[in-house]
């Protein structure tokens, strides 16, 4: 009886689908802006809600509160922060995201993994296991649908280049990609990253800071020593 019904309305729905055409465009353009604006409702509303649930936020957050699946109570971000299109953020603990960081579509986080050491269950039945929080630094951009692991902190100003796998941490002020993820080049030359970091307003134990976190990843000599030169605006002793 079912299928007879239902065979009987494809059948009436093909015989006078040219009419139901001419009947359907009218009402859906009449009805097209108000569709849309209970669409823009939706999503307004789903964005407030998903802020509420952050663990923090600063002023300005763009994410996408439809298509992206992000775990809100562990995630703690900064201001003026933009999670692309489709973010996956697992904050089972804690997730910090820096000041104007930036995703790409689809980057996902995760703080935690499934347990596959357990004797007679299976890794669905297993849970997380331990936690371990996840730091990125602020002025970073990572690139289209990279993954970044459990336990990785990501210094300011680095640049993740896309789909790329990161398991380690990375200095600041580099660019790097790649699966697994390495550092491929510095973004600034010493002399540049200095020159940037003083228009930002960093101080001079700031800047010298940053030159020794990045210096070890290139196994460079640290630059601290050469601060004066590099017109710190202080003598060595006080831009240690």
């Amino acid at each position: 009886m079912l299928k007879f019904l239902r065979n009987g309305v494809a059948r009436w729905i093909r015989r006078y689908q040219s009419l139901l055409l001419v009947v359907a465009r009218p009402i859906s353009v009449v009805m097209y802006p108000f569709f849309e604006a209970a669409g823009q409702l939706h999503r307004i509303g789903a964005r407030e809600m998903g802020l509420r649930r952050f663990k923090a936020a600063g002023p300005g957050v763009q994410f996408d509160s439809l298509g992206g699946h992000i775990r809100f109570e562990g995630l703690e971000v900064g201001s003026n922060v933009f999670l692309g299109a489709g973010a996956r953020i697992w904050a089972l603990q804690n997730v910090r995201i820096g000041n104007d960081a930036m995703f790409g579509p689809e980057v996902y986080v995760m703080d935690a993994y499934h347990r596959i050491d357990i004797v007679g269950k299976t890794i669905r039945d297993s849970g997380a296991d331990e936690r371990s929080p996840v730091v990125i630094g602020s002025d970073v951009w990572v690139g289209t649908r990279s993954t970044i692991m459990k336990g990785v902190e990501i210094g300011d100003g680095t640049v993740v280049g896309a789909e790329s796998l990161v398991t380690k941490d990375l200095p600041p002020y580099v660019v790097a990609g790649g699966n697994p993820c390495r550092v491929l080049r510095k973004r600034f030359s010493d002399e540049e990253l200095v020159r940037h970091l003083q228009l930002v307003g960093k101080g001079p134990r700031e800047v010298a800071a940053t030159l020794h976190a990045r210096s070890k990843a290139f196994d460079e000599p640290c630059r601290c020593a050469d601060c004066s030169r590099l017109s710190l605006g202080g003598n060595g002793s006080d831009s240690r």
